[in-house]
């Protein structure tokens, strides 16, 4: 598994920072990884895309906790779909502009074992 960091700033306008994590669920179906620094934003966008050839099985689940366990997608990403790009935008008021000030945990529950995915977080 795979969590990086880019900043896009490249338009000359608020910087965007992008969190992307390839995962691959272990033989429970789940997987987790914690960044190794604290992420300081306000979640704007959160977009999970299933592999094409072993997506997860329906409706897994993607939580984002902080350091208090409290999930920045305030259960937004349960249930996702097994095939396609399932997207949460910012149209969704309840996610839209949550303040981040510590390190997050990614972590899928239900995927099935061995599948694979990609979640991408959006921070202004």
């Amino acid at each position: 598994m795979t969590l990086t960091k880019t900043v896009d700033d490249r338009h000359g306008k608020v910087p965007v920072a992008l969190w992307t994590w390839a995962f691959t669920t272990d033989g429970s179906g789940n997987a987790s990884e914690t960044t190794d620094q604290e992420i300081f934003g306000l979640v704007q966008r959160v977009v999970t895309k299933p592999d094409s050839v072993v997506p997860p099985t329906a409706n897994w689940d993607l939580t984002i906790l902080d350091e208090d366990g409290a999930d920045v997608l305030g259960g937004h990403g349960l249930d996702r779909d097994s095939g396609g790009i399932g997207a949460v935008e910012q149209c969704v008021p309840e996610i839209l502009l949550c303040a981040c000030a510590s390190k997050l945990t990614f972590t899928i529950a239900n995927g099935g074992s061995a599948k694979k995915g990609t979640v991408r977080l959006y921070l202004v």
